[in-house]
This record gives C-alpha cells, structure tokens and sequence, in this order.
C-alpha cells in the first residue's frame, strides 16, 4: 500500500514542533528552546558564500519491494465549525487549490531507521492566508490498525512554510518492518460545503543496513550523515539529518543546496521553485 502527498515552533510535554520559515530573514537570536526557526535559504550572509565544493547528495531509492504506484488524499464532507467565541466564522480556503504537499519521494516508500521519525511537509500560499481556518491536524497509524499511534492539532502559520513534527518519545514506537501512514488534514470549502482535505504518505521502518552502519562510522559531519542515508535509500533520515544540520550551522549555503536537491530528486521541483523564490 502506497499513499502520498497530492508550529513556530512549540514544544509541549507530548512534542517538539520544528516551524521552518522560508521566507524570514535572519533568524532572531533571542529564539529559546521553547521557539526556534530555521530558514532553508539561511540568511544574506549564507547565501553570499559559494556552496563548499563537494559532491553533491545523492539519493537512492530503495530496491526493497517498495510499491510503484501512488494515490492522493482526499476530501469529505464535514460539518461547518463553530464560530470562535465572540468572533466571526473564519472562511476557509477553497478545496480546489493545492493547499498542501507531504515533501516525501513520489513514487515509493520512504524509509527511515527511526522509531521516532520525523515528518516534513509543505503549507502552500493558497492555504497561508489570512482568511482560513489556521489549523492541521497531523495523523500517524500503523497500517491495518484504525486507531492513531499519534495525533496533533497545529496551527497554520500565515505565510507559506515548510512545517516539521517530530514523533513524541512518550508515544508508542514505530516498529521495525511495519508500515504506517501519516496524514495532515485542513478544512476547505467546495461547493458551498466544508471539506477536510487531506493528504497522506507511507513510511516504513526497517533495520540500518552494513553499508550504512559503516558510511555512518566514517562520516565527518551532519551533512555527511545526511548523505550516507540518502545513498543507501533512507528518505525520512536525510532529509531530518539535514535540517538540524541547517539549525546548527546556518551559515552553510551547501547545506540548503543538499536540502534543495533531494526535494527536485523526488519530483518536488515546486516546491523548490517556491522556496528559493
């Protein structure tokens, strides 16, 4: 089974919430553990530095029986929510506009080795306005089992981002070679009618591989992390690897270079094309 894609950042007893701004300048340096942004163009100073002349990363889908297919979520019916207490009904956004894309590969699973893996996804400018219902929810459930592993409301931030959530260590788990789907859900409307639109992704945990555990031991850096789990086809790993690499040195131009190609390696050209913009 294959399902895919088409806060500030909170830190709560139950999760930490990694909101990526890609469209702030510097980052303001009074941010507390309890607040932090990351900016994948970094800022002027990083982007007047030449990226380091390396190789660049390079991601290798896994040949682990990983379906070919894939499908979208979808939209259903839902009542109109209440109105917020001495306020107006929000309008939502219209369903017909793209108003989110899971940043995972477009055609296969995406593998991780952790049990505690993290999500990424992409909030686009028809849903980051001023006039919507500025909440998502993110969903994780092992597949075959109805109830959720993990469940959380977000708020929608009003400008377009790119969002990150961290499973909880006080959840339960994802289980080595079991499948799951993540979701995240908003309201929009259609036809006169609010919808939950939603869009979904498969993730499978499976064990580190000997080439991995070795270019593991061998690396030098986060961004060589990032890169051995690229090549050996662990999607959710490197893409992860790569942003607290981001948050630690943001001044590394090549570090939002290697975050670029691997979203263009996976068909996620637009989305390129949005943040660099």
């Amino acid at each position: 089974m294959m399902i895919n894609r088409h806060k500030k950042i909170l830190v709560t007893s139950s999760i930490t919430l990694l909101f990526i701004n890609i469209f702030s300048g510097n980052i303001p340096p009074n941010q507390s553990l309890k607040k932090i942004g990351i900016n994948p163009d970094f800022n002027s100073k990083a982007l007047a530095i030449p990226a380091a002349a390396t190789k660049g990363i390079e991601y290798k889908p896994p040949s682990r029986g990983a379906p070919s297919t894939t499908a979208s979520g979808g939209a259903r019916v839902v009542d109109w929510p209440p109105p917020p207490e001495g306020g107006n009904r929000i309008k939502p956004a219209f369903c017909s506009f793209p108003l989110l894309v899971s940043l995972v590969p477009e055609n296969h699973f995406g593998l991780t080795t952790s049990g505690y893996p993290t999500f990424l996804w992409y909030v686009t400018e028809n849903l980051a306005s001023e006039e919507i219902l500025r909440e998502m929810e993110f969903e994780l459930k092992q597949v075959g089992k109805n109830e959720p592993i993990y469940k959380d409301k977000i708020p929608v931030e009003r400008k377009p981002a790119i969002v990150q959530i961290q499973l909880p260590k006080n959840s339960p788990q994802m289980v080595t070679g079991q499948e799951y789907v993540w979701s995240v859900s908003t309201l929009c409307v259609a036809n006169g009618e609010i919808k939950k639109m939603m869009v979904q992704s498969s993730i499978r945990r499976v064990a580190p591989t000997p080439a991995l555990t070795r270019l593991l031991g061998a690396a030098k850096s986060e961004r060589e992390q990032a890169s051995a789990y690229a090549v050996e086809g662990f999607w959710y790993d490197a893409v992860a690897t790569l942003v607290k690499a981001a948050d630690r040195n943001p001044d590394d131009r090549a570090i939002a270079e290697d975050f670029y190609s691997l979203l263009d390696q996976v068909g996620l050209n637009e989305v390129t094309a949005k943040v660099r913009q």
